[in-house]
């Protein structure tokens, strides 16, 4: 079943972005597209399978995986290859592998006290996060013109700022009120489930 979900994952996007004509909008129809990016998944679970069962290998070349993971995201963001099939299949699948090659490392750094905390407060925020960074990168950059490396600077801390607190604020408002409802809804059929299962009154 494991094999069989990391194996549809990585297929499905490489299908997707093979079958779309090579003239539409980069952004519109393969970066910004859930399907088109499902392979990320699909290395995660990869990669949760080598952590799980080659634990040993996970901890003894996390440092080279990571250096190399970095050369390579770097590498595939400076290079420029104007091929379609490099630019909207390969490079996509490759940026994900690279990504995923940081992983070993990165699961370790949650030993430390204060990156756990702010590893920890970033997972909750995150699809808060997810959805808010567009719609407050658009505003921003609508009244505030970057024009040079000043301005850049001030931008990515506004952009931050507003963007995590207004996650933060979305995630305690909406996030958590409808969480609740799922768990009181969860502990109502389990409840009904362990009374019909065990035919008690």
């Amino acid at each position: 079943m494991l094999w069989s979900s990391i194996l549809l994952f990585l297929i499905l996007p490489i299908i997707y972005r093979i079958s779309i004509d090579s003239n539409l909008d980069y952004d519109l129809y393969y970066r910004k597209i859930v399907l088109s990016r499902f392979d990320s998944i699909g290395y995660g679970l990869l990669f949760s399978f080598f952590h799980f069962y080659y634990k040993e290998f996970w901890e003894k070349y996390k440092n080279l995986l990571f250096v190399l993971g970095v050369v390579l995201i770097f590498s595939i963001e400076n290079i420029s290859v104007d091929v379609w099939y490099y630019r909207k299949i390969i490079k996509f699948c490759l940026l994900s592998f690279s990504i995923s090659l940081l992983l070993p490392y990165l699961s370790s750094v949650r030993k430390i006290l204060f990156l756990k905390k702010t590893i920890a407060f970033l997972s909750e925020m995150s699809f808060s996060v997810y959805l808010l960074h567009m719609p407050v990168s658009y505003i921003l950059l609508k009244y505030f013109k970057v024009d040079n490396l000043e301005d850049s600077l001030i931008y990515l801390f506004m952009y931050l700022c507003f963007t995590i607190s207004l996650a933060y604020i979305n995630h305690k408002v909406t996030e958590d009120y409808f969480m609740g409802i799922r768990r009181r809804v969860l502990l109502k059929v389990d409840g009904m489930w362990v009374k019909k299962t065990y035919n008690l009154k």
